[in-house]
C-alpha cells in the first residue's frame, strides 16, 4: 500500500483489509512514553495497529502499477525514502491506559465522553508544555519560536479514538460498567480486571518462550541464562522478560499498579 502523508508518500505493509483502502491514522500518546505516535483502528475487528518504520540507508522504492497509471500517467515513480512502514497489532487496552483516570477506591463512574475529553485536555497540555520547553530554548537562541497556551486546546485525535468502536469495546473490557440509561453507560477502570488481562498476556509470552526457543523471545531468554540454570531460575527469568515486553507499552505508573502484582 502507498498512502499520502504530509511529508510525502509512505510504503505500508499490514493486513490486506487495512492496506487496500485509505485509512485514517490517529496521532495518539504512546502508551509508554506518551509521545505522539501513529495508530490505525480496525473497528470491524476491534483491533488497533501501530505504525512503525524500518529504515535502511541507501534504499529507495521504484513503484509502478495501477496506482502509478492513475497518478503518474503510467510512468511510475521513485521514492527516495526507502523506509518500510509496518502496521503491527496492538491490544487497544494499552492505548487506553494513559487516557484512563488512575483508579482508586473512591473513583467515580464517568461517561465515555468525560473520560476521553479529560484525557484529550490533559495530554494536550502535557504535549504543549514539552513544545514550549523547546520553544524556550529556541527563543534563547533568537530563533523566534512562539510558545503555545497549554489551556487553549485539546488533543483531537484522542477524542476521535474515544468515539471509535475499538476504543468502546476496549473500555468495556477493562472497566466496571454502570448503565445510566438504555443508551448511556458510565465506566470506572478496574484494577482486578486489568491485572487479569495482563496476567493472561504474560502467561502467553511465557508459554511462547517455553515452547519455541527459535522465536525472538526464546533466543533472548536463552542468552540470559547460565548453562546450568535451574528450572526455578528459568521460570523466574521468563517472567521477568515477559514483564519487560509488556512494559514496552505501559508507563511506569501503570506498570507498578498492575505488573508488580503479577
Amino acid at each position: 500500500m502507498t498512502t499520502s502523508h504530509e511529508d510525502g508518500r509512505l510504503i505500508i505493509a499490514g493486513p490486506s483489509r487495512l492496506v487496500e483502502e485509505e485509512q485514517r491514522f490517529l496521532l495518539l500518546p504512546h502508551p509508554r512514553t506518551h509521545a505522539p505516535a501513529y495508530f490505525v483502528m480496525d473497528d470491524e475487528q476491534g483491533e488497533a495497529y501501530e505504525l512503525q518504520a524500518v529504515s535502511k540507508e541507501r534504499r529507495s522504492w521504484m513503484l509502478n502499477g495501477r496506482q502509478a497509471a492513475v497518478e503518474e500517467g503510467g510512468q511510475g515513480w521513485v521514492m527516495q525514502d526507502g523506509s518500510l512502514h509496518l502496521l503491527l497489532p496492538l491490544d487497544p487496552i494499552f492505548l487506553l491506559l494513559p487516557l484512563l483516570p488512575v483508579p482508586t477506591t473512591s473513583s467515580s463512574y464517568l461517561t465515555s465522553d468525560d473520560i476521553f475529553d479529560s484525557a484529550a485536555s490533559r495530554h494536550y497540555a502535557a504535549r504543549v508544555k514539552a513544545y514550549n520547553a523547546l520553544a524556550g530554548q529556541s527563543q534563547a537562541q533568537n530563533e523566534g519560536v512562539a510558545a503555545l497556551d497549554e489551556d487553549a486546546g485539546i488533543w483531537e485525535d484522542v477524542v476521535a479514538f474515544g468515539r471509535s468502536k475499538t476504543a468502546q469495546k476496549a473500555l468495556e473490557r477493562c472497566c466496571d460498567v454502570q448503565a445510566i440509561s438504555p443508551t448511556l453507560s458510565a465506566y470506572r477502570p478496574s484494577l482486578p480486571t486489568l491485572r487479569s488481562i495482563l496476567h493472561a498476556k504474560l502467561q502467553a509470552l511465557c508459554t511462547t518462550m517455553e515452547t519455541d526457543y527459535s522465536a525472538t523471545l526464546g533466543r533472548t531468554l536463552a542468552k540470559r541464562l547460565e548453562f546450568n540454570a535451574t528450572e526455578e531460575q528459568v521460570a523466574r527469568e521468563r517472567i521477568k522478560l515477559g514483564k519487560e515486553v509488556l512494559m514496552g507499552y505501559m508507563s511506569a505508573e501503570w506498570g507498578k499498579m498492575i505488573l508488580d502484582e503479577l
